[in-house]
């Protein structure tokens, strides 16, 4: 079962780097990849893993270069070095789940693409992203077990709703939430406890034109493997409070898969929030997939058109500066950690000492 770590230290940056560059020693990297690929049950995993290694260790020491190197730079040029860090971490854990990566060279493209003319006024939020038949990001995701057809189109607004770590900040941009606080009865498991108990405010139902049954009912028909039932003890005013069961786990802190559905999503602290867009015409994806293509969109336009790109970052009173800062910082702190998670099938939470 996927495990969660809870982890005290001085820097959770530099923890999470420092665990890249034990990675970045061969015979580590080596051991680490003959793992995956024996659990994959791949014929001479050794061998393999002999093969893939520099590559595997290649793209993680360009990825942690790329990554560190954001605060010797500007803001100009910040969203290109955080893509491409970015993309090296993930072309690494295809090297995990894709034994022959790269088999040819369409998975080398991008697999993302945006309006090559924007539109007049421009806003970053409003921008469209398209996900291209073939790329990194499709045979990624299809790996994965994330499901996202060809040529689905996402506003960026809509994905920036879908980031935890940015919500206060959307907030006071949009003058609106995405996503709402949840709070937890107790944050681990009662001893003998089957189920566990959870709430919202009801405010949250106004906005979902819903009764509390229909949204267990509605978030019981997106389910993957739990189920939500309303509790027995409606005790608290203004509140509603709901039970989360699963038969393999009596507490979404038992491990790292939380409640196991996809309007529910955790900030780096590990606090959890109930998305509440679902009326949109798309649907939540991963976060690593999220955070991808939102710095897809701003790479490309810092790279391809400069004074455009300019005329955002240059305006200190922009909103929308606002939010790409804090969408930058999320991205540097928030992504390698993700990816490292995805390395161990595990969930983890650092706090600082």
């Amino acid at each position: 079962m996927c495990s969660i770590r809870k982890i005290s230290c001085e820097s959770p940056e530099k923890y999470i780097w420092d665990e890249f560059l034990y990675l970045e020693n061969e015979s580590v990297a080596k051991r680490f990849l003959t793992q995956k690929y024996s659990a994959l049950g791949a014929s001479h995993a050794e061998r393999v893993s002999f093969r893939n290694v520099y590559d595997f260790i290649s793209y993680i020491k360009q990825a942690r270069n790329s990554f560190l190197s954001i605060k010797k730079n500007s803001l100009w040029i910040q969203p290109l070095l955080l893509y491409y860090g970015m993309m090296g971490l993930l072309k690494a854990l295809l090297l995990t789940i894709d034994t022959d990566y790269p088999q040819n060279t369409t998975v080398l493209r991008h697999g993302l693409s945006t309006r090559k003319r924007k539109k007049v006024p421009f806003r970053f939020s409003q921008d469209e992203i398209r996900v291209q038949k073939e790329g990194l990001f499709p045979h990624l995701a299809k790996l994965l077990g994330v499901s996202i057809a060809t040529g689905e189109t996402f506003i960026t607004r809509n994905l920036l709703g879908m980031i935890p770590d940015l919500q206060s900040t959307y907030q006071r941009v949009f003058n609106h939430p995405s996503l709402i606080p949840i709070e937890l009865s107790h944050d681990h498991p009662i001893p003998e406890a089957t189920h566990m108990e959870w709430e919202i405010e009801d405010s949250v139902l106004d906005q979902l034109h819903l009764t509390p049954q229909s949204l267990v009912e509605k978030l019981n028909s997106h389910s993957i493997s739990s189920q939500f039932r309303l509790s027995l003890s409606q005790d608290q005013k203004n509140r509603v409070q709901m039970i989360w069961l699963n038969s393999e786990v009596p507490h979404v802190n038992s491990w790292s898969k939380g409640f196991n559905h996809p309007w529910f999503m955790s900030d780096k602290k590990g606090n959890y929030y109930l998305w509440l867009s679902n009326n949109c015409p798309i649907h939540p994806i991963p976060e690593y997939l999220t955070l991808y293509m939102l710095l897809f969109s701003l790479s490309m336009l810092c790279r391809y058109d400069p004074p455009l790109w300019g005329e955002i970052i240059d305006s200190d009173m922009s909103e929308e500066r606002i939010l790409i800062e804090q969408l930058l910082s999320t991205v540097t702190r928030k992504f390698p950690q993700m990816i490292l998670e995805l390395f161990y099938e595990e969930k983890w939470i650092l706090r600082i000492q």
